[in-house]
């Protein structure tokens, strides 16, 4: 089975039908496939979808197999375009730092407490990143 939940890189050849991406071009790759028809997709809440599943995946016979491969046929409805300035290299690791920011945000204030982050794979480094910084203060808006 290939490994690999994170991928990004270039589009070496779109598919048979797909438009809107150029050979060449630099992408990440969401690594989610859900069914799409169940309830939780249909109202939009496909991260509970009963039949989700992930590149690199063993939780579902067939393995899924991963993007830890010099190429992978992806759909095109899986890529994300990369904005300037963001490398292959740094998105390779967007969906597992989304994961742990969204987690650290869930937890809420984290100042003066300790944390316990259980692995220290992909996830486990950035959510330990993610905990020691500190807050996102959201700018005001000057009232006119």
């Amino acid at each position: 089975m290939v490994l690999g939940h994170e991928g990004a890189g270039r589009i070496s050849a779109p598919g048979e039908g797909v438009t809107g991406f150029a050979v060449g071009e630099a992408v990440t790759v969401h690594p989610a496939m859900y069914c799409g028809d169940c309830g939780d997709c249909l109202a939009g809440r496909t991260n509970l979808c009963p039949q989700v599943t992930y590149y690199g995946s063993a939780a579902h016979r067939p393995h899924t197999h991963g993007a830890f491969a010099s190429r992978k046929a992806v759909p095109a409805g899986q890529l994300r375009r990369l904005p300037a300035g963001v490398t292959t290299r740094q998105a390779a690791v967007a969906e597992p730092l989304a994961v742990a920011i969204h987690a650290v945000g869930r937890a809420g204030s984290l100042a003066g407490k300790d944390v316990l982050v259980n692995g220290a794979g992909p996830i486990g480094a950035l959510l330990v990143r993610a905990a020691r910084r500190p807050p996102c203060r959201r700018r005001q808006r000057r009232r006119q």
